[in-house]
């Protein structure tokens, strides 16, 4: 399992086990639970988290929950996906995306939901569409 933000070869992932959960629509997915824990020291001393649990969803291999650990092995921040769709992507592939993402911060119960309209798969991004004035004037 590749995560696709820090790269295998920076964790090390164990199936801890399977269970059906709710995505965050409420919808009952079937799910691996997979811990990815750090192994690098690069990636031990960068990363804010000590450790992940992540849900996996069988039927699209997309991860609908995963729950952050701080350095001190304690639950901080929860994120769950849902409406997962399909995109094509490089080599006449298909892969499974959530267009629903939320995550919460377990001390505050603060919540950040992204509702994503669509997206392309396997294509560069602009560098200006994360500067603030990007952001500013293109508002919903």
């Amino acid at each position: 399992i590749a995560d696709g933000v820090v790269g295998s070869q920076n964790h090390k992932y164990t199936l801890l086990r399977e269970e059906e959960i709710e995505d965050a629509l409420g919808v009952k997915k079937a799910c691996w639970v997979i811990e990815a824990v750090p192994v690098t020291e690069r990636q031990i001393k960068e990363s804010e988290n000590s450790k992940r649990i992540i849900w996996v969803d069988k039927q699209h291999y997309a991860a609908i929950q995963e729950h952050y650990f701080n350095k001190n092995g304690v639950l901080f921040k929860k994120r769950t996906s849902s409406d997962v769709r399909p995109y094509p992507a490089s080599g006449q592939k298909t892969v499974w995306r959530p267009m629903r993402i939320e995550m919460m911060t377990v001390a505050t119960g603060h919540k950040t939901t992204v509702l994503l309209n669509d997206f392309k798969v396997d294509e560069d991004i602009s560098p200006k569409l994360f500067t603030r004035q990007y952001v500013e004037t293109n508002k919903l």
